[in-house]
């Protein structure tokens, strides 16, 4: 696989209700909050080819195959995003691939795909946490409180006077 363009963005997310989602699946949805400008910086075109190294509820996949003919592999390592992402992607059929993954793993994960001579367009990597991932503490990345391994919150984590 190869990049073809010279443009990386990184940037914040904004959550927001999935009504169209499964109510298991809808607090993946979200709205990024530079969605207009990270499409008018990669340049997305017709027949376009991207990836999205942190897919999570593909709020920039969406918008970036809502360009007529174009194709993404998207990367997650999180089950229930790429399952919230296969949701929301399921509208553009075959146009669109999920490799299960860390992004740290690309060049691996390409290279046993069927992509491994596409050449690219355009990457998108967004690397902040998500809030599925802090709002839910048994997903273990609550600043709410302590989970067990069994996911039961047992403690506050922090404490303010």
């Amino acid at each position: 696989a190869e990049y073809m363009g010279n443009h990386i963005f990184i940037f914040q997310l904004e959550i927001h209700s999935g009504a169209h989602m499964p109510q298991r699946l809808r607090h993946f949805h979200h709205v990024p909050v530079l969605l207009p400008q990270v499409v008018e910086f990669l340049q997305v075109r017709a027949g376009g080819r991207y990836l999205d190294m942190t897919l999570g509820g593909a709020g920039h996949s969406s918008q970036i195959l809502a360009t007529p003919n174009t194709f993404l592999v998207g990367i997650d390592c999180d089950s229930e995003a790429i399952s919230a992402a296969k949701a929301r992607l399921s509208e553009f059929g075959d146009r669109f691939c999920i490799l299960p993954g860390k992004f740290a793993d690309v060049e691996r994960l390409i290279a046993a795909s069927t992509f491994k001579t596409m050449k690219f367009d355009g990457i998108v990597m967004d690397l902040g946490v998500s809030s599925p991932q802090l709002d839910e503490s048994a997903r273990g990345f609550s600043f709410k409180c302590v989970v067990s391994s069994d996911g039961v919150c047992v403690a506050a984590a922090l404490r303010f006077a």
